[in-house]
């Protein structure tokens, strides 16, 4: 489940980049997360990982097609020894904003949720009280 999600997320985020603005991760991993998961874990990290992924990939394309000279000034700019490192923060800072939206998704479908039955057991035991004896 948690590689569908990746892979379906993933498709869906590099298709949004094209054509929606920078923080349209939030609202796909959102809504993924909210429509398609059943575990809180599987929420965060398929949504971290697919952004780190695609984010990763759009980075690689734009510092081979303008040779890194904007990377380089912002790296030394900001006092980064390079712009390899300036491109690892970048996506993983992109890639723990999805996963915490993937993580708010996933906490909304657990309000919307009917909660499950209790046993019998569980609602026997839930508010005892311990008995008194009389001396």
């Amino acid at each position: 489940m948690i590689l569908m999600l990746y892979l379906l997320t993933t498709v869906l985020l590099f298709l949004a980049s094209f054509f929606a603005p920078w923080w349209s991760f939030a609202p796909v991993c959102f809504l993924m997360c909210f429509l398609l998961t059943k575990r809180n874990g599987h929420a965060f990290w398929s949504s971290f990982l697919a952004t780190f992924t695609v984010w990763s990939l759009l980075i690689i394309y734009y510092l081979l097609s303008t040779h890194h000279l904007l990377a380089d000034r912002m790296a030394k700019m900001l006092g980064l020894p390079g712009y390899l490192i300036l491109a690892l923060v970048s996506a993983a800072t992109g890639a723990l904003a999805a996963g915490l939206s993937g993580l708010c998704g996933w906490q909304l479908r657990q309000l919307f949720q009917k909660p499950a039955a209790e046993t019998r057991q569980q609602s026997r035991h839930r508010f005892v009280l311990p008995e008194l004896t009389e001396m």
